[in-house]
């Protein structure tokens, strides 16, 4: 084993926090968290005596340990290690803004994540509305920052909708669509699969306020999009099929069954080409099915109805030996 001096310490932490960072972006997980934790506490101590020097990279590496923690499925230490980084650039902040401040805003919102995913809901709203600030401040310095400002905004309505806060989550997507927009005639090709999912979440909005028509007309431009992203990326094609879902539910609904069928006709199909590829599509099959034979049923089927739920029994009956 080699030994080190005090003044080693430094460039140890520094060559740690290095093959912390190359082995994450192999995503070899294991080795990176070990190299991580064993640089983080080098810089503990480093940056205890020394912040001016040091604090910044202890920051750092709590940032990257946490994304390791995330990769890993520890969710929980994941949104510790944020929530340390986050009281980190809260000081570097103050003293630097101009270099911290989005770096403090990038981290609020990653940690408002981390909290929903985990059920800490009660500190989400808080963090993401000073990080939309933070964002929204940046701004007026330097465009460059309105697509975080657009993340962020979406994140909040994904936050309200999930609360039924539909009257605050609404005005979060329409601000977040403009941007996406705005962004799009740019860069339309990289915005689009945004504008179609954030198209998708206002239609749950509007279908769940009895604006019928503007959830039609949001969830078919949501499927126009993804037909096209889908004609150039095929992996796109099982957002056709959530897009043609989303309006045969609608169709459904609200006694339109003739327009919901073909819209189910196709997710299935579209589903199935899916399932024989990889099985982990087959919820999705059922779950056509499934609506497929309430419609069935609602339309005086009951042949069709029988055979779509006989298929569906056979998806999700467990599979001897299992």
């Amino acid at each position: 084993m080699p030994r080190y001096t005090v003044s080693d310490l430094p460039e140890l932490a520094k060559a740690l926090y290095a093959m912390g960072v190359d082995h994450h972006l192999k995503n070899q997980t294991k080795q990176a968290t070990d190299a991580l934790e064993h640089s983080l506490r080098l810089y503990h101590g480093l940056a205890k005596e020394h912040p001016g020097a040091y604090l910044s990279d202890f920051a750092a590496v709590w940032v990257v340990l946490g994304d390791c923690y995330k990769s890993g499925q520890r969710t929980r230490e994941a949104a510790w290690a944020f929530a340390e980084s986050l009281k980190i650039f809260r000081q570097l902040a103050v003293t630097d803004p101009g270099t911290y401040l989005h770096h403090l805003a990038g981290n609020l919102n990653q940690l408002a994540g981390l909290y929903r995913q985990i059920g800490q809901e009660q500190e989400v709203e808080a963090l993401l509305t000073e990080a939309l600030r933070i964002y929204r401040q940046l701004n007026q310095a330097a465009d460059a920052f309105l697509p975080y400002v657009g993340e962020v905004l979406k994140n909040l309505g994904d936050f309200y909708r999930t609360q039924k806060k539909y009257q605050s989550a609404e005005p979060a997507y329409d601000e977040a669509l403009q941007i996406a927009r705005k962004i799009g005639v740019k860069n339309p090709s990289g915005i689009r699969p945004e504008i179609s999912k954030i198209l998708n979440d206002l239609g749950i909005i509007y279908r769940a306020t009895d604006r019928l028509q503007q959830a039609e007309q949001a969830y078919s431009e949501a499927l126009i999009i993804c037909r096209e992203l889908a004609k150039e990326t095929p992996l796109y094609i099982y957002t056709v099929a959530m897009a043609l879902q989303n309006l045969g539910n609608l169709y459904s609904s609200t006694g339109k069954p003739l327009l919901a069928e073909p819209m189910y006709d196709e997710a299935l199909k579209i589903m199935r080409e899916l399932a024989e590829k990889d099985r982990n599509h087959l919820g999705s099959v059922a779950l056509v099915l499934h609506n497929l034979s309430n419609l069935y049923n609602a339309t005086g089927r009951p042949a069709q109805a029988k055979a779509a739920r006989q298929e569906l029994e056979t998806i999700t009956r467990p599979q001897s030996g299992s």
